[in-house]
């Protein structure tokens, strides 16, 4: 049996890998589906996918509550605290189900309140409803879940989404080759996820067989626990939804459906940034969730400080290709016409790096049952980022409803944030920004030469934009591994990477 630590790595560098997958995918089918159906009918696509963000408000935060629970009943050991938590799950989430799909008709019922041309219309209840349905299957079977992280096996649900991406691949460019438009893509959306759900809840009962999926397990003393639980994971989901999905919907009100495909470009490059550093940092809530079932905050603040110093080499190596970068790959990937996302790219990702230097605070605030100041946290971010991007876009356009998204991010991820989880784990907060300010100061000089060498040479190839996103990563590794980490963490890396990597790493330094 792998220890903890090789699961935990395994399972990072897995999802990691599946995101490098995805990426390429989408780098790939976007510019390809942008040409093919149109940048009206995209952003049509990006608004549908946007409106189904939101429902994921419907599991109340329960989503979260049955994932910490199912990992506290297979701590414990006891067969019948699984089977309650379980049933419990897919019980109460084929409720919300139905409830997806009596919202689903409401909007269909309405869309006229989004669009007045009727071929508009017409096409968007189409996708409603076969996405709403979509929303409507998957969440019970999202209960299994808690199982896969409770038991570390990321491992499956890696090689599970990996299948999905190399399916949806084939089928979305099969059929949009053949001139169907976007139809087709919820169609085919519904197949993949529906599969991969599937797939997951079958390995779910082979890790843990004999599970008894009963109503009589379906407990009301246990889904007041998760309700007591998840209604600040639903404030914190609500406060999400407003922060990451509002932007497409202000910029399709004030300025125009096609312009949101040209914000989603600098959106999805920001989400894919924000997915890489999910893949490696999310999969620690179980841990924290066991330290702290059995007490031991000391294990708590050590992995803490870890996740840290990770988080900020991540975001600060990640933010600067994009930054150095972005310009050149945008103009490569979608073409000239999509230049005006940059300076938008650019906003979000200065307000990205400082939120994901306090991002390991939040698998320890749902660990520890403290994520009520998270939650009202990111409701007051929520609603200043509506307020801002509103004000914002009517005088700056996009560029201004990326002002509205970053500022308040930076606000209450930097002052905020890091210090309630600080007090909670006892541990002074000065230590998280000296941290922080250590690789803000020694990592600047870097990035700053390599956007200098891009402004005298261009990478106006993609040959040259991996060339010299690879040098830039490797040699800002070397130097954070050499100059900038902490011992302890550098010692804790080391462990847990492979015997050819540590040679390489010391014949390099």
């Amino acid at each position: 049996m792998p220890s903890k630590s090789k699961l935990l790595a395994s399972g990072a560098l897995l999802r990691t890998l599946v995101l490098i997958g995805n990426i390429v995918s989408a780098f790939i089918l976007m510019p390809f589906i942008i040409h093919s159906i149109g940048e009206h009918w995209y952003g049509l696509w990006v608004i549908v996918g946007a409106l189904m963000g939101y429902y994921g408000l419907l599991d109340f935060g329960l989503g979260n509550a049955s994932s910490r629970f199912t990992a506290k009943a297979l701590h414990t050991g006891n067969p019948e605290d699984i089977h309650y938590a379980i049933s419990t799950s897919i019980g109460i989430f084929i409720i919300i189900g139905l409830i997806a799909l009596c919202i689903s008709g409401l909007i269909i019922l309405n869309a006229h309140l989004f669009f007045s041309s009727e071929e508009d219309i017409s096409i968007f209840r189409t996708v409603i409803f076969i996405m709403g349905c979509k929303v409507a299957i998957s969440f019970p079977l999202t209960s299994f879940f808690g199982i896969i992280s409770a038991k570390l096996r990321y491992d499956i649900v890696s090689y599970t989404t990996f299948f999905k991406i190399i399916l949806r691949f084939i089928l979305f460019y099969s059929y949009i080759s053949h001139g169907y438009s976007i139809i087709a893509l919820a169609l085919i959306t519904l197949f993949t996820e529906l599969l991969g759900y599937f797939i997951i809840a079958y390995f779910a009962l082979r890790l843990v067989p004999g599970i008894k999926i009963k109503p009589r397990y379906f407990n009301i003393h246990l889904l007041k626990q998760y309700i007591k639980y998840g209604k600040f994971a639903f404030l914190t989901a609500i406060g999400d939804m407003l922060r990451f999905r509002i932007d497409e919907l202000v910029v399709a009100k004030f300025l125009a459906l096609s312009v949101v495909t040209h914000y989603a470009v600098a959106l999805r490059l920001i989400d894919y940034a924000g997915q890489f550093m999910t893949s490696v940092l999310g999969i620690f809530t179980p841990v924290f969730t066991e330290y702290h079932t059995k007490g031991d905050y000391q294990a708590i603040r050590e992995k803490f400080l870890f996740l840290v110093e990770i988080s900020s080499m991540l975001s600060i190596l990640l933010g600067s290709l994009m930054i150095i970068l972005g310009e050149n790959f945008i103009k490569l990937w979608i073409g000239d016409k999509f230049m005006d996302a940059y300076i938008p790219l650019v906003i979000l990702v200065v307000g990205s790096v400082f939120a994901q230097f306090s991002r390991t605070c939040i698998p320890i605030l749902y660990a520890i049952n403290k994520h009520k100041y998270y939650a009202y946290m990111t409701i007051i971010e929520a609603f200043a980022n509506v307020f801002l991007s509103i004000s914002l876009i009517q005088y700056l356009g996009m560029t201004g409803v990326a002002l509205g998204t970053a500022l308040p991010a930076f606000i209450t991820k930097i002052f905020f944030q890091p210090r309630y989880t600080c007090r909670q784990i006892q541990l002074n907060y000065s230590q998280f920004y000296l941290l922080l300010g250590r690789y803000l100061i020694y990592s600047a000089p870097l990035p700053l030469g390599f956007y200098l060498l891009n402004q005298y040479y261009p990478a106006d190839s993609y040959s040259l934009l991996l060339m010299y996103g690879f040098l830039f990563t490797l040699v800002y590794i070397l130097i954070t591994l050499k100059f900038i980490i902490s011992d302890n963490t550098r010692k804790m890396v080391l462990s847990i990477i492979p015997d050819r990597l540590k040679k390489t790493y010391k014949i390099l330094t």
